[in-house]
């Protein structure tokens, strides 16, 4: 184990493992490069940081990656066709340049840290799945995943999906589906897919919740803001087959919206529109304690199954549709 490693040229192995470890610091300059074809690739900086200059790679073929530091990792580009697991136990995660277009590519991530993954500069992947991405202390989470397809975050059954203190936003050129809880304690989570958006793990935040779907969007576990807004919106169809409440306002919009869970405010507004038709299970209901709850299905109809409700305690309802308005319990004070 060397005081310092600095990684200038190219060290590689053809099936075996390359395992870098240093007491303090590891850096890789730009011409600096580590490649196997199949076996795993571990660099450890006990007591310090990994420092990859931008240009640098690491290249495991079909083996794993593991990266760990004692304070942070800055990324050059990381990529092995199985997976990829980063952690910093001070720091962050960083990315240290846009050279190779993406810091990481892999099938699946898993990245620890305690003071910001991409924070202030997204980290640009292309990865199937991201297991798990927790940050403690401070800084956000913010990750632009592109890999031409579905990304899954968490896996199923898993406690942990993405946590942070601060705020969580991830993007995909992509369908998403979300396995996992998804929670920020003190900031606001933003998920966007360019594509079919599927929430089965519970997205909580003490901030803003901004889900965005440039398909449909299905809601089958819990989306919470504790202390803000939540605002869920899709360029396709909606389906809330979960609750859906904030201490703020709720906004849902889509081309049809079906309400088949509760969907609740505390004293904040609640506004439903579609472009066609908005629909309630006899299971779903719209609850706020004093805000206004106005319902628009701007060229189709409303239709309440026998059973659902509408309450907007002190606040006032508006409903208002193209086409047939069927009732099951409207109600108001005023």
């Amino acid at each position: 184990m060397g005081n310092d490693v600095i990684v200038g040229d190219t060290v590689s192995s053809i099936g075996g493992a390359i395992d870098i470890t240093a007491a303090n610091d590891v850096m890789f300059a730009a011409a600096g490069s580590v490649t196997s074809t199949s076996g795993a690739v571990n660099v450890e900086a006990a007591a310090g940081a990994i420092a990859m200059a931008d240009g640098s790679v690491i290249n495991a073929g079909s083996g794993n990656v593991a990266l760990q530091a004692a304070g942070d990792v800055t990324l050059g580009l990381v990529e092995t066709t199985t997976s990829v697991s980063i952690t910093s136990t001070t720091g962050g995660i960083v990315d240290g340049g846009d050279i190779g277009v993406f810091d990481i590519k892999a099938d699946t991530l898993a990245l620890a840290a305690q003071t910001g993954i991409g924070s202030g500069d997204p980290l640009e992947l292309s990865v199937n799945q991201l297991l798990r991405a927790t940050n403690g202390s401070s800084g956000d989470i913010q990750l632009s995943n592109d890999v031409n397809g579905l990304l899954t975050i968490g896996a199923l059954g898993g406690s942990v999906g993405v946590t942070n203190t601060e705020n969580i936003w991830i993007e995909n050129n992509g369908p998403m589906t979300v396995l996992a809880p998804v929670e920020s304690t003190a900031g606001d989570v933003t998920l966007d897919a360019s594509g079919d958006f599927t929430i089965s793990g519970q997205v909580s935040a003490s901030g803003t919740v901004l889900l965005n779907a440039g398909g449909d969007l299905m809601v089958t576990a819990p989306v919470k803001s504790t202390a803000a807004d939540v605002t869920l919106d899709a360029v396709g169809d909606l389906t809330v087959s979960s609750q859906v409440s904030a201490s703020g306002a709720v906004a849902l919009s889509a081309q049809d919206v079906t309400v088949g869970d509760a969907v609740s405010s505390v004293g904040g507004a609640i506004d439903i529109t579609a472009d066609n038709d908005i629909l309630f299970a006899a299971t779903g209901s719209v609850t706020s304690t004093s805000g206004a709850v106005h319902v628009t299905a701007t060229a189709g109809a409303i239709a309440m199954a026998d059973g659902s409700v509408i309450n907007a305690g002190s606040g006032i309802v508006a409903l208002e549709a193209a086409g047939d308005v069927t009732l099951g319990l409207v109600e108001t004070t005023t």
